[in-house]
């Protein structure tokens, strides 16, 4: 896997619109729920639970960059139980290095920890498959 800085800044389309974590496409956006990829509970054992309200709630609702919050399907949203890649990943295999880019690049932006499980498990996606994948890393809001 690669880091790299973001180079394209403005609008986004909305990661809702199209293929899911499941492959599936959704046209029913009720059929949809926002899923935070590093879960609350996550980001509180990795770091978060030494932050002020304040930068926890930047955390909670963070838009500065795509793979930080996401469209899901409801049925997506509970297989992964705020899980990390150790122990959940996407069902659809052509989902795994997104997901774990995305994964990887939250954690970076919020200066979040990674307990061992979860490094093995990035390092097993980072050495297979997803070696050619970019993780964006940007900066999280001040």
């Amino acid at each position: 896997m690669k880091v790299a800085r973001p180079v394209l800044r403005g609008p986004r389309r909305p990661r809702g619109h199209g293929a899911t974590r499941h492959g599936q496409t959704v046209t029913d956006p009720a059929a949809l729920r926002v899923d935070h990829v590093v879960s609350l509970n996550e980001a509180w054992e990795s770091g978060a639970s030494g932050w002020t309200t304040a930068r926890r709630e930047q955390f909670a609702n963070d838009l500065g960059s795509p793979g930080t919050l996401v469209a899901v399907t409801t049925r997506s949203q509970k297989d992964k139980a705020g899980r990390d890649p150790a122990g959940w990943v996407p069902s659809s295999s052509s989902q795994y290095c997104r997901y774990v880019a995305e994964w990887l690049g939250t954690k970076l932006r919020w200066g979040l920890t990674a307990d061992k499980d979860e490094v093995e498990t990035l390092k097993l996606f980072a050495d297979g498959p997803c070696e050619e994948t970019v993780v964006v890393r940007s900066k999280a809001p001040r």
